[in-house]
């Protein structure tokens, strides 16, 4: 609750307080001022209203700040979340890019049979995006930005054609490394952005 809102809250108090003070102590009547003249059902229904105009604003704000909080803590995971997503996609890049490990991939694919159906190959490219249906589904509920949506589908892509081309071509490095370079900028742009909103 902000501090003007308080300082509303605290002279409201004091008025009522002051009133009901006035009143028990019989104070006009004291100073001979005649009370019959003031309106006391008036300004019961005065103060009345003044309470429940304060209170709805007090659970408005209340309602409002938890509504932040919940948006700002979804907002908080699904960066984490793609956050992790990304550092696996570097991981792997990285673990591929062991001349012994890539060999090793290279010699438990099938060249008769489509890459799609290698589950080696679908095992590099789907592990680091384990998580892309919840991903999905903060964006149908539009917790995630339509940028920031767009940006994960461009590095699943990309991701995708490395690894794919990493297996096709991989005795062509001149051809491959152009694809990572590229690739692994995106990500550490797209994690540094994702850092600094955190």
């Amino acid at each position: 609750m902000n501090i003007k809102i308080k300082k509303h809250i605290l002279i409201l108090i004091i008025c009522i307080i002051g009133y009901l003070t006035l009143d028990y102590l019989n104070i006009p009547t004291l100073l001979n001022l005649r009370i019959y003249n003031i309106n006391n059902d008036f300004l019961s229904i005065f103060i009345n209203s003044i309470i429940v105009i304060f209170l709805y604003i007090i659970t408005y704000l209340t309602i409002d700040k938890k509504s932040i909080e919940k948006s700002k803590n979804i907002e908080d995971i699904y960066k984490q979340i793609l956050i992790n997503m990304y550092n696996d996609c570097i991981e792997t890049i990285n673990l591929c890019c062991d001349d012994y490990i890539l060999k090793k991939i290279v010699e438990k694919v099938d060249g008769n049979t489509p890459m799609i159906e290698n589950k080696l190959v679908n095992n590099l490219i789907k592990t680091p995006f384990e998580s892309k249906q919840i991903i999905l589904d903060f964006a149908k509920n539009g917790d995630i930005s339509v940028n920031t949506l767009q940006n994960f589908l461009v590095i699943e892509t990309d991701y995708r054609k490395y690894i794919n081309m990493l297996i096709l071509c991989y005795d062509r490095k001149d051809y491959i490394e152009p694809l990572k370079i590229d690739l692994l900028k995106k990500i550490n742009t797209e994690v540094g952005v994702l850092k600094k909103q955190l």
